[in-house]
């Protein structure tokens, strides 16, 4: 991992994987309930950009990029200023989800996952266990967490990887 700066890294890697999508396009985050193996995590990656590259409305191709970043977050965005993301849409984009779910043995509706950095490892832990992490000092006010509530590129950038006390998950302290 490159935790010297994983905010900064952050960035780079939204920027090159995202970088032909506008700051206000819409996105979409889906958290792995754990860590894709590096071969897994190269094959999402690919079912990713077959996802995309066919990715419509209404017959309307879609102005879309995704990406699978740190082998457990899949990323899927859209231009909606070329065409909307429509009812239909969004149901694919589900459903691709759920298939990726059942090919991989993984789970990415969990949101009651806590990912965070700890050292140069990026942690999972359920939610209800960040009282106690806390608490113990596992987890602190400064402890770098991701919000996966996001919803456009700009929003990425800016509030993907915050402190604790910056996060909503600092209501959960």
């Amino acid at each position: 991992m490159m935790k010297d700066n994983p905010q900064k890294n952050a960035l780079s890697l939204i920027e090159s994987e995202l970088h032909n999508l506008p700051d206000d396009a819409r996105l979409w985050i889906y958290q792995a309930d754990e860590p894709f193996e590096e071969r897994e995590g190269n094959v999402m990656k690919n079912e990713v950009d077959l996802f995309i590259n066919g990715w419509q409305a209404h017959g309307k191709a879609l102005a879309a990029a995704g990406s699978f970043l740190y082998n457990r977050f899949l990323i899927l965005g859209v231009d909606e200023k070329q065409a909307a993301a429509s009812g239909c849409s969004i149901d694919s984009s589900v459903a691709f989800v759920k298939e990726m779910e059942k090919k991989f043995g993984a789970e990415f509706f969990n949101r009651q996952i806590l990912t965070y950095w700890k050292g140069d490892d990026i942690v999972q832990n359920p939610l209800s266990e960040l009282p106690a992490l806390h608490q113990k000092g596992i987890v602190n006010d400064d402890s770098l967490v991701f919000n996966n509530l996001v919803s456009t590129p700009q929003q990425m950038k800016r509030e993907w990887i915050l402190p604790l006390a910056e996060s909503w998950h600092k209501n959960f302290v």
